[in-house]
């Protein structure tokens, strides 16, 4: 796994867990299929997009993870655009022990190939749930059940 991280001394723990850390932002997404944003607010997010998309390959997934509400988001996939990069809104719940034990819960928006980019990573990083997934199949309206 190649991280970067605008802190040098935070990664510590992946580090030692076996990444890499990049040198810069362009490093770290240049030669990858699936960027995982995740900072503080919106304008550290598009601080970072400026430097990230246009290194990103065309075909690359941007997952942006990080909390920024609507217009933020808004925003962000208008950038994204512009460069011709997929982006997924994938807000993430849960605590840090969640996360430790890979059980996080990411709620995705975005087109539906960049889900399918994402799913398999996210999923091992807890559950992926989709707004682009296809519709369950509702219950036959003729079923009948009786309640005792």
């Amino acid at each position: 796994m190649l991280i970067w991280n605008r802190e040098r001394s935070r990664p510590a723990l992946l580090v030692d867990a076996g990444a890499t850390v990049a040198g810069n932002v362009a490093g770290a997404v240049a030669d990858t299929s699936l960027i995982i944003t995740m900072v503080t607010d919106g304008a550290a997010v598009r601080s970072v997009a400026t430097q990230m998309l246009p290194a990103m390959s065309t075909d690359a997934v941007w997952v942006q993870a990080s909390t920024v509400g609507a217009e933020w988001a808004d925003r962000l996939r208008a950038l994204a655009d512009k460069h011709g990069r997929a982006m997924l809104d994938a807000p993430v719940s849960g605590s840090t022990e969640l996360a430790r034990n890979g059980n996080l819960t990411w709620l995705l928006a975005g087109p539906p190939n960049a889900v399918d980019t994402a799913r398999p990573v996210l999923d091992a990083l807890g559950h992926a749930s989709s707004s682009s997934a296809k519709p369950r199949r509702r219950a036959d309206s003729n079923s009948s059940s009786t309640h005792g």
